[in-house]
């Protein structure tokens, strides 16, 4: 059962069947988990309030709309014609190459913030590969 993106998911997808409808749960689901299996600090960052449930859900929902949306256009990420050319999913993020995948966006508003004392340099999270423990 998803934790933070709880809204029906036949009013996220309206074009969806009810067999696709039941596919994008899962989906929902997997997202969550591989969120927090990169981030394991979040429930309790949002315990403390230091990272908002709803920016989870909204990450965990565009997650799985770009699955989906993939998955209506059979799969393609670029189309060329002589006259135009439409490419998706050029930002070269995380895991690209999965089903699901994290932009780099996400990834840094997903990520701990980094110390903001009197004599820190950064002032913003950064992607990193290994989650900082906070």
């Amino acid at each position: 059962m998803a934790t933070w993106l709880t809204a029906d998911p036949k009013t996220l997808w309206p074009h969806l069947d009810s067999a696709r409808v039941e596919e994008a749960k899962r989906l929902i689901e997997r997202a969550e988990h591989i969120v927090l299996q990169r981030f394991p600090s979040i429930p309790t960052r949002i315990q403390q309030r230091r990272l908002s449930a709803e920016v989870v859900a909204g990450v965990v929902e565009d997650m799985v709309t770009r699955a989906i949306a993939k998955e209506d256009r059979g799969g393609l990420t670029q189309l060329a014609y002589p006259e135009v050319t439409m490419q998706w999913e050029t930002d070269g993020a995380l895991g690209q190459g999965s089903r699901l995948w994290l932009t780099t966006d996400e990834v840094v508003l997903l990520s701990p913030q980094l110390a903001q004392g009197a004599w820190s340099i950064r002032r913003k999270a950064t992607p990193t590969l290994p989650e900082d423990r906070c």
